[in-house]
Parts: structure tokens; sequence; C-alpha cells
């Protein structure tokens, strides 16, 4: 699949799936983030964020998929736009999206 940039994202789906899930998103990253113990001596050292992206991004696949009614559709065309769109999404765009808004996690990136 190619890959063009839409609005910062990895393509339109990626962009439209965030635009209307993205307070949820943010929610759910906020306190992942926030169950990270930081204070743990070790932290820096064994803190792996590709870790954390994959997880997000499986959760906010879980999320979206359990929410958008997608499942429940009849078989037909609108279920297959409806899943292929899906499908095209780049989960992990979204959650690097929402973990760089949190300073404590600054050091961590690239």
């Amino acid at each position: 699949m190619n890959k063009v940039a839409y609005n910062g994202y990895t393509n339109y789906e990626t962009w439209n799936v965030n635009i209307h899930y993205s307070d949820t998103f943010y929610d759910i990253t906020k306190d992942a983030v926030d169950d990270l113990d930081t204070t743990y001596v070790d932290f820096a050292e064994e803190f792996n964020l590709q870790e954390l992206i994959e997880k997000l991004a499986s959760t906010f696949e879980a999320y979206v998929w359990e929410n958008s009614g997608a499942e429940g559709l009849p078989e037909g065309i609108a279920k297959e736009f409806v899943t292929d769109g899906l499908d095209q999404v780049d989960w992990d765009d979204i959650a690097e999206t929402h973990l760089s808004e949190f300073d404590i996690l600054k050091p961590f990136w690239g």
C-alpha cells in the first residue's frame, strides 16, 4: 500500500479515525502514561516507547472496531467500505501522535 500523507497523518483513513475518536484516544493515552512508574530507579533504562506505542495502537484499534458498528453491518458494499477503510488506518501513527503530547516521554523520542 502506498502511504499518502494527509493532514500530517499516514493517510485519510488514519486522520479521519483520529478526528472522530481523538478525545477517547487522548483519555486512553493519558491513563497509560499515568500508569507508568517513572519513579522506578531504572525506568529510563528499561522503558520501551515502541512497546507502549504498539500497546496503545492495539487498544485503539480494538476500541474502534467495537464501537464503530462495522462488525454489525450486514454483508454487502457498505460493510466492505467500512472494513476496508478501517483496515487502512495506521494505528501506530495515532498512538505516536497522542504520546507525543506528554512531556515526560520527550527524552524517549528518536
